[in-house]
């Protein structure tokens, strides 16, 4: 991957950020980690085996793309943003239009449980300590704002998958939607692409594209911090990295794009962070309802 010369103001500049994420998450874990004896037995929280993960999950329950998930740690994931878009708007009605869709194989379950009581303790020890420190410094507008410019970077991931999948109206739509949010929106930190004009984003990426012609999920996988995922989206969320601009920005050091990645998700948490907790409370199965919901989910977004 060919590297380019970072702008010494630049460096500084995401110098400064990381190191103030940084002391937000120091500072939320050491006042806002669970009290002892608050959990069910005290400490932290007792019972993981019913709990969940994401932010391709909050992404479920995170924009992209398809972002409790540490789809919410998912220092990976394209699409951790999305979900949370789309969720409360249209999960209800997918639920209901999921007539005929069979369920995934999940024969590695033991093994994707422990997975997700892993992700559920950094979702519960890291991610949202730090979510409630940086909402806490960070106006709701702001964030708001810094969660529009990360979707509006990653137009490229749903406009490529759109046309690959022969939807132009929607490659149009969604060229459309940067080219006005990057200039009358100011780098995408506002939406008038929707707000004034009524275009809405489309969820599109390189899974459903396979989806589209015919590749089936295969069985149920669930990843370290970045939550529900099958063999079809695993290898759509590689392909979809190669599409997302950030892969490709200065500098190529890896951990300071996992930290442009970990920015990200803790914003986005910041703006939902009451999401997973519910999805627990009101969940006989956690883990059960999440892979089912989200095999759900994503099977009627390759319908769509």
């Amino acid at each position: 991957m060919p590297s380019s010369a970072p702008i010494p103001g630049a460096i500084v500049i995401r110098k400064i950020i990381y190191a103030g994420l940084f002391i937000i998450a120091i500072l939320a874990i050491s006042t806002n980690a669970p009290a002892e004896g608050t959990g069910p037995g005290g400490g932290w929280p007792a019972d993981i085996s019913t709990s969940t993960s994401h932010d391709r999950f909050a992404d479920i329950f995170s924009e992209t793309s398809p972002e409790v998930s540490i789809e919410k740690i998912q220092l990976a994931a394209v699409d951790a943003d999305d979900f949370a878009d789309d969720f409360d708007d249209e999960f209800d009605d997918e639920f209901d239009d999921g007539a005929g869709i069979k369920s995934i194989s999940d024969p590695l379950e033991p093994l994707n449980r422990l997975i997700f009581r892993f992700n559920d303790k950094v979702y519960f020890w890291v991610l949202k300590p730090a979510a409630k420190g940086y909402s806490a410094i960070v106006p709701e507008k702001g964030r708001v704002g810094v969660k529009r410019f990360f979707s509006n970077i990653t137009s490229p991931v749903r406009i490529i998958n759109s046309a690959l999948q022969l939807k132009f109206d929607r490659a149009g739509t969604e060229l459309a939607r940067f080219c006005i949010n990057t200039t009358v929106g100011v780098l995408g930190f506002t939406d008038p692409a929707k707000d004034r004009w009524g275009i809405r984003k489309y969820k599109e990426d390189f899974g459903q594209t396979l989806g589209r012609y015919g590749a089936g999920p295969g069985i149920f996988i669930n990843l370290p911090f970045l939550g529900p995922s099958s063999i079809r989206d695993g290898i759509g969320l590689v392909a979809d990295l190669y599409m997302d601009p950030l892969t490709y920005l200065p500098p190529d050091e890896t951990w300071e794009k996992i930290g442009v990645y970990a920015f990200r998700t803790v914003n986005n948490t910041s703006l939902e962070i009451t999401l997973y907790d519910d999805l627990k409370k009101d969940a006989l199965d956690p883990y059960s309802f999440i892979r089912d919901a989200w095999h759900q989910y994503r099977e009627n977004l390759v319908r769509d």
